[in-house]
């Protein structure tokens, strides 16, 4: 019998009406896997329910511990969460970090074949493949990128491509940093077409027009701060296009190694 993994899910959530605490209910309640999978809600915003009452709501969708991050007051990127619940998996013994966006719905097979992929050390960070508008791509293919709704690693690629950068608020580009990290380190990013997902895309901007004005200002600003860190306009969605284009250091500074990036004021 193969051996079970531990799977430590990591899902930043902002939960400022009933549309995305139950677009998050059903992500969850699609995360579905034959191995051991322990899931870290952290929330950004918490307005509909406390974290004690969405923890019970999570306990009849989710077969395993749930554990839900909230502090009040704390406001974390995208990137901010990922760091923190994938701290708190790395603590608890997981083989495997998955970060899944809660507006997802994962076939019933999909962090399976992701555990699969992982178990034959082809990558250092590999996804799903989103069948949204539809997909009919052979499930034998493995292609060059990563698509950030549905991916996985093991502790190790962070321990040697770093944390995210928390620079990027509240969301974007932060996975396109990732991604070139990884290729500048002579790492390599895969999408497995045999684990689908459907994506519903930009839930929280869609579901309040306050946050949608936030984070259009914020796109911006991100834009131009990844291109300050790796002298481009536009980031690059391949391997080679990131090592034809990209600085070899962020910030084309020399002495600074891949994984570094200002300290958050």
């Amino acid at each position: 019998m193969t051996r079970q993994s531990k799977i430590g899910i990591v899902m930043p959530v902002v939960l400022q009406n009933e549309t995305t605490l139950a677009a998050t209910l059903e992500a969850v309640s699609h995360l579905r896997t034959r191995h051991c999978a322990a899931l870290y809600i952290v929330c950004n915003r918490l307005s509909v329910c406390g974290p004690r009452e969405l923890e019970n709501m999570l306990v009849p969708r989710f077969d395993g511990p749930a554990c839900v991050i909230y502090e009040p007051f704390v406001e974390r990127s995208v990137a901010g969460a990922w760091n923190e619940g994938c701290d708190r998996a790395v603590a608890d013994g997981t083989d495997y970090l998955a970060l899944i966006a809660n507006d997802t719905r994962l076939e019933a097979d999909c962090l399976d074949q992701l555990v699969a992929f992982g178990a034959r050390r082809q990558a250092d960070l590999w996804s799903g493949i989103s069948t949204t508008g539809g997909n009919d791509s052979d499930a034998d293919q493995v292609s060059d990128g990563a698509d950030f709704s549905c991916v996985m690693f093991p502790p190790a690629t962070r321990t040697r491509f770093g944390p995210f950068d928390d620079n990027f608020r509240p969301a974007y580009f932060e996975d396109n940093d990732y991604y070139g990290r990884i290729v500048l380190g002579g790492g390599r990013c895969c999408v497995v077409h045999a684990a689908r997902f459907f994506h519903h895309g930009s839930l929280t901007i869609t579901a309040d027009a306050d946050m949608a004005h936030h984070v259009r200002h914020w796109f911006e600003e991100n834009r131009n701060y990844f291109a300050r860190k790796w002298g481009v306009a536009v980031p690059e969605n391949t391997a080679d296009g990131v090592l034809r284009h990209y600085y070899r250091h962020p910030f084309n500074d020399g002495n600074k190694p891949l994984w570094w990036f200002p300290p958050l004021a």
